[in-house]
């Protein structure tokens, strides 16, 4: 992937790492693409990932739908689809009672929610 002069990606760049639709996203956000950078940038700061992944690792499947679902409307309002899609599935299975594939789905959502922060690292 290219960068820019100061080694960062910009915003289309980023949209193609985090697999986001960036003309989408931009009609949330009136085409403003500051706003959309600086809420992007603020994602890394959420606790709900941290709240998952903290609930996985003490097997508290109730409290980690409950952050599935805090992180699926973070991911779904920034674009992030493929983070949104997983956590949606977490939340939905978890509100039934169905734990049976969070470890699994855990096992998905983690590296991608990571190579999203990553790429929000380099975002310019």
């Amino acid at each position: 992937m290219q960068r820019d002069e100061g080694g960062g990606m910009d915003l289309n760049e980023f949209a193609e790492a985090a697999g986001m639709d960036l003309n989408e996203v931009l009609e949330r956000f009136s085409g403003n693409r500051a706003l959309l950078v600086r809420m992007i940038k603020k994602f890394p700061g959420d606790t709900a990932f941290t709240e998952l992944s903290s609930a996985m690792g003490t097997r508290n499947y109730k409290a980690a739908s409950e952050a599935a679902h805090s992180l699926k409307g973070l991911a779904g309002n920034l674009g992030f689809n493929s983070l949104f899609a997983l956590a949606g599935r977490m939340n939905r299975q978890g509100k039934a009672g169905d734990y049976s594939d969070f470890e699994s789905l855990f096992s998905e959502l983690k590296p991608d929610y990571e190579r999203i922060v990553e790429a929000i690292r380099e975002l310019e």
